[in-house]
C-alpha cells in the first residue's frame, strides 16, 4: 500500500480501524530508511501519528458507549496521550495539522476532559542523574550534549531523552501536571461520570460535533435561604455575612449542545463535595474516607 493510499483511507470516515495500516507504514519507513531518504521516513511518521490519532479516538468512543466504570480511567489517559501526539505533530509538521478529522478529534476530546470529575494529579519531582539521546545513544551530561533536539524527527523516530540513573525527591499535588495519567483516587467512594453518561445518550457517532455550556447555579442547600438566618454551610453565622453572593454557594452545570439533535438536549450536574484536598467532584452522598493514587506511567 502506497502513501497517498493510506491518504484516501485516512481522509475517510469510519467506524473502526484498520490495523494493517500500522504494519504497512512501518514497511514504507524501512524501505525509506534503506533507501537513505531521510525525508521520506519523516513523512513516515506523520501518517503514523495520524493513525496513532485515529485509532485512539475511535477506541476512547466505542469505550464510552460501552459505560463500563472500570474504563473510564483507560479513556482519560487515551485523550491526553493524543493531546501529547497533537503536540509532536505540530512540533514537525505545523502546517499541516487542519487535515484527516484532526481539528474535529482535538476539538471533541478537549470537551471529554471538561467532562471528567478528576481535578487533582501527583506529580513526581526527580532528579536525572543519567540520560541517553534515544537517537545516538549518546550519554549526555551538561557539557556533553549531542546536536539532537528532544521532540525533533530524525529519520522516522521522534528524538527523547532516556533516563537511565534517577533520584526521586518527593511526590507533589498539582491541579496541571502536563501528564494527567496519575490521578487521585479517594479510597472508598467512586468518581461521579454522569456527564459522560449523559453524553454518550445523544452522541451517537464519533464524527458527530457538540461542545459544553458551563454555567454556575445555586447548590441545593443554599436553594430558598434567607439572608438573616443562619448560613447553610454550617459555620453557624449569618447566610449574609457568609457564603451569600460567593463562590462557596455555587456549582457548575453543564450543558451538552448536539449538532443535529438541538441545544441543551442533556444536561448533567457535578456537585463538588468537600473531601480531603478537594480531589474530586462527587455526590453528595459519598463520604470519602482517604485518598490512593493510581499511576500509569509510559515510556515514550
Amino acid at each position: 500500500m502506497t502513501l497517498d493510499k493510506i491518504s484516501v483511507y485516512l481522509s475517510e470516515r469510519k467506524r473502526s480501524f484498520n490495523p494493517e495500516i500500522m504494519a504497512e507504514l512501518n514497511v514504507l519507513k524501512k524501505d525509506a530508511i534503506e533507501k537513505e531518504d531521510e525525508e521520506l521516513a519523516n513523512e513516515v511518521w506523520y501518517y503514523e501519528t495520524i493513525s496513532q490519532i485515529q485509532l485512539k479516538f475511535l477506541q476512547i468512543f466505542d469505550d464510552l458507549q460501552a459505560d463500563d466504570y472500570d474504563k473510564y480511567l483507560s479513556v482519560w489517559c487515551e485523550i491526553d496521550h493524543i493531546c501529547i501526539l497533537f503536540y509532536f505533530l505540530r512540533n514537525n509538521f505545523s502546517e499541516r495539522d487542519k487535515q484527516f478529522f484532526l481539528p474535529h478529534i482535538e476539538a471533541i476530546t478537549a470537551e471529554l476532559v471538561k467532562l471528567y470529575p478528576y481535578e487533582v494529579f501527583l506529580s513526581r519531582e526527580t532528579i536525572v542523574k543519567r540520560e541517553e539521546c534515544s537517537i545516538c545513544g549518546k550519554e549526555l551530561t551538561p557539557r556533553n550534549r549531542c546536536a539532537h533536539i528532544p521532540g525533533k524527527l530524525y529519520w522516522g523516530e521522534l528524538c527523547s531523552r532516556n533516563v537511565k540513573e534517577l533520584e526521586l525527591l518527593a511526590m507533589a499535588i498539582v491541579e496541571h501536571p502536563f501528564d494527567k495519567y496519575c490521578v487521585l483516587f479517594d479510597e472508598v467512594t467512586k468518581y461521579n461520570y454522569c456527564a459522560l453518561q449523559e453524553l454518550m445518550h445523544c452522541w451517537f457517532d464519533p464524527y458527530q460535533t457538540w461542545h459544553t455550556i458551563v454555567t454556575k447555579k445555586l447548590l441545593p442547600e443554599f436553594r430558598g435561604a434567607k439572608v438573616n438566618l443562619a448560613c447553610p454551610c454550617g459555620s453557624g453565622i449569618k447566610y449574609k455575612k457568609c457564603c451569600m453572593d460567593t463562590p462557596s454557594e455555587l456549582m457548575e452545570h453543564t450543558h451538552i449542545a448536539v449538532n443535529g439533535v438541538g441545544p441543551k438536549l442533556c444536561s448533567s450536574k457535578i456537585y463538588r463535595t468537600k473531601i480531603p484536598l478537594e480531589i474530586s467532584k462527587i455526590p453528595d452522598e459519598c463520604e470519602p474516607e482517604g485518598i490512593r493514587a493510581h499511576a500509569f506511567l509510559q515510556v515514550r
